[in-house]
This record gives C-alpha cells, sequence and structure tokens, in this order.
C-alpha cells in the first residue's frame, strides 16, 4: 500500500488466514523476503487468526471474483466457501503447485474436484508469472 497510496480508499487489508474454520493457526514464514510463500502449519511461533471465505464475506451482497493464492490450502479455503461461491458463482482464479498440495496431504486431483462440484469449468494458464 505505501508503494501506491491511491489504493488506500478502495483496498482494505486484514490480517487473516482464510480455511475452513475460524481459530488460530501457526504461520510458517520460511522466506521474510518473500512474504507469498508464507503458510499455514501446525506449530510455527508466528500465530494467526483464521476464518472462512463464508464468515469473512458474509455481509457482502455482491462477490465478482476471488482470487486464491494459498500456498497449498486451497482445497481447506474452499471448503470453508460453500455459502459464498453458490449464490454468487464468481470467477475463481487458483494459484496451486502440486508441491505445496502435497504439504496439506491434497493432489492437484483434489483440488480440481474441489472446484468442480461447484459446476465450474476449469482452464489452465500456464507460465503467466
Amino acid at each position: 500500500m505505501k508503494l501506491n497510496p491511491d489504493l488506500q480508499p478502495i483496498v482494505h487489508l486484514y490480517r487473516l488466514a482464510l480455511s475452513d474454520c475460524g481459530g488460530t493457526a501457526g504461520m510458517s514464514v520460511p522466506d521474510l523476503g518473500n512474504q507469498g510463500c508464507n503458510f499455514l502449519s501446525g506449530a510455527d511461533p508466528v500465530s494467526v487468526e483464521k476464518t472462512t471465505v463464508d464468515e469473512f464475506c458474509e455481509r457482502l451482497n455482491r462477490i465478482d471474483l476471488i482470487r486464491i493464492d494459498v500456498e497449498g490450502s486451497e482445497v481447506e479455503l474452499l471448503r470453508g466457501a460453500d455459502r459464498t461461491i453458490r449464490p454468487f458463482r464468481p470467477i475463481l482464479m487458483i494459484a496451486a503447485n502440486p508441491l505445496t498440495l502435497r504439504k496439506f496431504g491434497h493432489t492437484a486431483a483434489h483440488l480440481v474436484e474441489a472446484v468442480c462440484r461447484y459446476g465450474y469449468r476449469l482452464h489452465y494458464a500456464a507460465g503467466l508469472g
């Protein structure tokens, strides 16, 4: 936000992790220079509050897009988004990596199944960065 202050009136940041249930979780921070590679874990010293997409979005009357990049816990996030995805049918943009999915006991097939149960079609975008 410091790099683009014009976004401050319309972008709101929350210190939350989205998953399939509320509570707290450990957050692994493997690279302080790359906050994009943090992931939920069992007993790491960094603790984060977590909630579901459904709880976070319950007061909204419109959702057009959900962008998901949660370093392996995509399936858990989708489990906590049922009451949001079904009525709003937002576009789902999901970044997934088979290696990070395995950290949570999942495969790409599990993620595909979780998305397809909502009636979505998948489109693969490779090499977009």
